[in-house]
């Protein structure tokens, strides 16, 4: 039996009774990709080793989902996009796509996949809920990278070998725009805000900013050899482009495009990711199986550490912040079993909308139902081990340990597995969720 951890209980107003978790602070992570196989976990503060990731196919594309549970990467020579728990750092599904999956995002609500697949010229759309291709959209040539809105279902698709951009919509499933940029596009970034959207032009060296509200380009700001990945700082100040070809990276400020420095990292950089605290950036150096960290207040790089496999590519974001525990789903800072407890509970009972979220969402939240059911789809359930996520079980061994249960209280009644004990439930409930819950 394990020992049973603190818990806090606080009045609502409507005199029930709630059970709030402490939440632990593990520190933030990178996961890097590798051609020949494989994901690197480092750690973003040391850049020690943490794990490696067993994964099929080439890992080309890299997206990390908003509630930083699941990383979703491509395998280029596989034809798959697969999702890596960022609490067991495993590989817990993947799914069929289109030929050579390069770019990969994932929807504003949290709820689908948008896949490039290069070798086929469409997008592949996925639900993350059923794990399954809903759609199958045509682009043009070539496509690479991919990125979307933050507040409207707006998906972008880079198209390398037409010079252009597709503007996919998540409600119809299908091109509603296609708008010109610089030569062969390869990264793609979107303003926190949705106004603007940033292109890294691998074939002039050049970043173009487009207005999201029609596709006109607002300026083209000059870079290094070869722009291949971009990022904007989540604050906004900043935006980030990697110049293969240069070994270097543009630091360029977002306000007036004014370039602030070119900062030598690597060789061959192609992905780029910032930290959540927007101060500093990592760059993955293809060409020297390296990952540079640039500090974003002094501008300058220093090598992180070495990948252990060669040739890191990373298109995309690669970058889990320190979220504790992926159980708080409505994302307040706490997990609590009569907000999050109920929200998961009722997710796997098939609620969905106003009656999976009614009285159940936390005071300080501020995620939309379609957020939330995002949220929660990306997550791995199975509390008892049994290979499903059922409510009856699985959702009801999530609540009791949210209410400080344990020993029989905990799992009488409530496991598909026979004599399962509370310590191993736990195990598996940490092992999917993060170590830091229920601590």
């Amino acid at each position: 039996m394990y020992a049973p951890r603190a818990v806090k209980w606080a009045a609502l107003s409507c005199s029930l009774l709630w059970a709030t978790v402490g939440l632990a602070q593990p520190l933030p992570r990178l996961y890097v990709g590798a051609q020949n196989g494989g994901l690197n976990v480092i750690n973003a503060g040391t850049g020690a080793a943490v794990a490696t990731v067993t994964a099929s196919g080439t890992p080309m594309g890299i997206a990390v989902h908003p509630a930083q549970s699941t990383i979703f990467v491509t395998a280029h020579t596989g034809g798959t996009v697969s999702a890596v728990n960022t609490g067991s750092n495993a590989v817990a599904w993947s799914v069929a796509t289109g030929s050579r999956p390069h770019g990969v995002a994932v929807s504003n609500t949290g709820t689908e996949l948008i896949v490039a697949n290069m070798g086929g010229n469409t997008a592949s759309i996925i639900d993350i809920a059923t794990r399954t291709a809903v759609a199958t959209v045509p682009v043009q040539n070539a496509p690479s990278g991919v990125a979307v809105s933050p507040n409207t279902p707006i998906a972008y698709v880079a198209n390398a070998g037409s010079a252009s951009i597709s503007v996919i919509s998540l409600t119809s499933r299908t091109v509603v725009a296609t708008w010109p940029t610089g030569s062969n596009p390869l990264g793609l970034a979107v303003s926190p805000d949705g106004s603007k959207l940033y292109v890294a032009n691998n074939g002039n060296a050049s970043l173009s900013v487009l207005d999201t509200a029609n596709g006109l380009p607002l300026t083209s700001v000059r870079t290094g050899g070869h722009a291949s990945g971009v990022a904007i700082s989540p604050n906004g100040g900043l935006i980030v482009v990697t110049n293969s070809f240069s070994g270097s990276a543009t630091i360029i400020r977002a306000s007036d495009y004014v370039v602030l420095a070119t900062v030598a990292v690597g060789s061959s950089p192609v992905g780029v990711a910032i930290a959540s605290d927007s101060g500093a950036a990592f760059v993955v150096n293809s060409g020297s199986n390296s990952v540079s960290r640039i500090d974003l207040a002094t501008n300058a790089a220093t090598v992180a550490f070495a990948t252990s496999n060669a040739m890191p590519a990373n298109l995309g974001s690669f970058y889990v912040s320190a979220l504790p525990c992926t159980l708080d789903v409505d994302r307040n800072g706490a997990v609590s079993a009569f907000t999050d407890g109920l929200l998961v509970l009722r997710y796997l009972f098939g609620l969905r909308g106003a009656a999976l979220t009614t009285g159940a969402i936390g005071a300080a939240a501020t995620l939309t139902a379609d957020q939330i059911v995002g949220n929660i789809a990306a997550l791995d359930l199975d509390a008892d081990g049994d290979g499903a996520a059922r409510g009856t079980t699985d959702g009801l061994l999530i609540l009791r340990l949210m209410l400080g249960l344990n020993g029989a209280a905990l799992t009488t009644g409530a496991s598909a597995v026979a004599g399962i004990s509370d310590a191993t439930v736990l195990s598996n409930v940490r092992a999917r969720h993060g170590a830091s819950c229920f601590v």
